[in-house]
C-alpha cells in the first residue's frame, strides 16, 4: 500500500510542477500574443499602405496620360499693361487637336460673362492668347477646341499672384 502511495504522491508531484510550469508558460504567451498580433498587424498595414500608394500613383500616370492640356504657363505683359488694365499671355498645349479646330481661349470675371480669345497656334499644338484683367476681379478660364466635335478643359481659376497686388503692396515708392 505504501508504494501506491509513494507512486500516487510522485504523481501530484509531478502533476503539481507541470501545473505550475504551464502557468508560466501561459503567462509568456498572452504577453506575447499582443505584440506578435500586433507586429503581424502593423506589417499587414505597411503592406497595404504600399499597395495603396502604388495603386494611387497609377491612377495619377493614367489621368495624366489622358489628360487634354498638358500644360500651362501664364506670362505678364509688363509693356502693355496699366494700372486699370493687366495684360496676361497664356501659352498652353494640348495633347490632341483636330487638323481645322478653332482653337480659344474664354475668361471671365467669377460671375461675370465669358469673353472668347482666338489663340495663335505657336507650334504644333502648342497655343497663345491675351487676357486683359483688372486688379479687382478674381478670372477663370477655360480652353476649348471646335472642329468637327467641340472639347474644353476644366474651368480653372486664373493665378492671383499675376494680376493681383500682394496684400502688403502700396505701390511705387518715389526715389
Amino acid at each position: 500500500m505504501e508504494r501506491k502511495y509513494r507512486v500516487l504522491l510522485w504523481l501530484v508531484c509531478i502533476s503539481l510542477a507541470l501545473n505550475v510550469l504551464l502557468y508560466f508558460n501561459i503567462g509568456r504567451l498572452t504577453s506575447e500574443i499582443p505584440q506578435e498580433t500586433s507586429r503581424h498587424l502593423s506589417d499587414s498595414l505597411r503592406t497595404l499602405e504600399s499597395r495603396i500608394d502604388g495603386i494611387y500613383r497609377d491612377i495619377q500616370e493614367k489621368k495624366e496620360e489622358k489628360k487634354w492640356v498638358q500644360a500651362t504657363n501664364f506670362i505678364p505683359d509688363r509693356y502693355s499693361s496699366c494700372p486699370e488694365e493687366l495684360h496676361l499671355d497664356l501659352e498652353w498645349s494640348l495633347r490632341e487637336v483636330e487638323k481645322e479646330a478653332r482653337v480659344s481661349l474664354l475668361y471671365r470675371p467669377e460671375e461675370g460673362d465669358w469673353t472668347r480669345v482666338e489663340a495663335d497656334n505657336l507650334e504644333g499644338n502648342n497655343y497663345r492668347a491675351s487676357l486683359v484683367l483688372s486688379s479687382q476681379e478674381l478670372y477663370q478660364y477655360q480652353l476649348l477646341a471646335e472642329g468637327e466635335s467641340a472639347r474644353a478643359s476644366e474651368i480653372e481659376r486664373v493665378p492671383a499672384e499675376y494680376y493681383r497686388p500682394s496684400p502688403g503692396y502700396k505701390g511705387k515708392r518715389e526715389a
